[in-house]
């Protein structure tokens, strides 16, 4: 008690710089060297339970944010033609409208507009809730917000140490012990953004379909157009709040087990995930990616999953643009090892 530490950094003695001096550049005092031990120790464990390569942090990015999360709520709005699709960073009417109805340049001009609000506010909806919900907010360094909220006070994160410390001599079981704490927080965090899902998410998609069922009023001398708008808008509402339910199940914590992997089910992975971001690109794909069967360390999954994810959304995206777009992957194996994947 009413003791001072010293805090003493790296500092190497390969130096002609005076005892004097190292020691002011590599000491520090602090009154409360139990405080900045546990805390550091604290953020060191956190930072791996998030932002490891198996962290929390990873399985965010590559299962959810990275296309899957707005595939989802899009495709089944795609597929009755009430969103347009983004090309070149501008929206592109969905043929059907044009070519099944033979409407006035005025009323034909819009209809394009309120489903472009529409589509608008969809995305809007998707990437504000990906960018701020779906996120980690680490500590009270880190500017990004988000659901996943694991910044403590320091003096409860001293508290817990000392208790999770107590009674403990091996370093393995005290760690394990934190990254339990840590886990506890994770699920009351994933409580949170299942209750965002729930009441928010499900609430402004509501409102929208609202919004664009209002507007089909406004096509009451094109009755079958209107009626159309109408069966679609009910449609979507049934599609959405399946989808809503499925996207809120995805926010419980579930056992994860790694285990080594074949490339090819890497790829039907990202092609399945892409696909349904991108649901009107027609294509046909083959390949010899697993012609030897060669299996993958488990380790690599998460970042070959995401490579695999950015690669296959650019042959989507930038291929040539035809009815049945063809492609394919193979790989060069020697020895065992992948050496090129084209």
């Amino acid at each position: 008690q009413n003791k001072i530490y010293l805090l003493v950094g790296d500092f190497t003695f390969e130096t002609s710089t005076g005892t004097d001096d190292i020691l002011k550049s590599t000491i520090n005092y602090s009154n409360n060297a139990v405080a900045e031990i546990a805390t550091q120790l604290f953020a060191l464990i956190r930072h791996a339970f998030l932002r490891s390569r198996f962290g929390l942090g990873t399985y965010l990015s590559t299962r959810i944010r990275h296309g899957v999360f707005e595939g989802e709520l899009r495709s089944g709005l795609e597929k009755l033609n009430l969103v347009f699709s983004l090309e070149n960073k501008k929206y592109v009417a969905n043929p059907y409208w044009r070519n099944t109805y033979n409407l006035r340049p005025q009323e034909r001009e819009k209809l394009f507009i309120y489903l472009e609000q529409f589509t608008k506010g969809v995305d809007k909806l998707i990437s504000e809730f990906k960018d701020t919900v779906i996120q980690i907010h680490e500590d009270e360094h880190d500017e990004k917000q988000g659901g996943f909220n694991y910044e403590i006070p320091t003096d409860t994160i001293c508290n817990k140490m000392l208790e999770l410390e107590d009674g403990c001599d091996d370093p393995k079981v005290f760690c394990r012990k934190v990254i339990d704490y840590l886990w506890e927080i994770t699920e009351q965090r994933l409580e949170h953004v299942r209750s965002k899902v729930e009441n928010e998410l499900t609430t402004d998609f509501s409102k929208l379909l609202q919004t664009l069922e209002r507007e089909t009023n406004d096509f009451s001398t094109y009755p079958q157009l209107q009626q159309d708008l109408h069966t679609r808008v009910n449609k979507a509402r049934e599609d959405i709040t399946a989808k809503l339910n499925k996207v809120e199940k995805w926010f419980y914590r579930q056992k994860t087990k790694f285990e080594d992997f074949h490339l090819k089910s890497h790829i039907d992975l990202g092609i399945d995930a892409i696909h349904k971001y991108l649901p009107e690109v027609g294509f046909e794909f083959n390949g010899q990616s697993d012609n030897d069967g060669t299996l993958i360390r488990a380790e690599y999954s998460a970042s070959m999953f995401d490579m695999l994810t950015i690669f296959l959304n650019n042959m989507f995206q930038y291929s040539r643009r035809e009815n049945q777009r063809k492609f394919e992957i193979d790989t060069w194996v020697d020895d065992g090892n992948i050496q090129h994947i084209h």
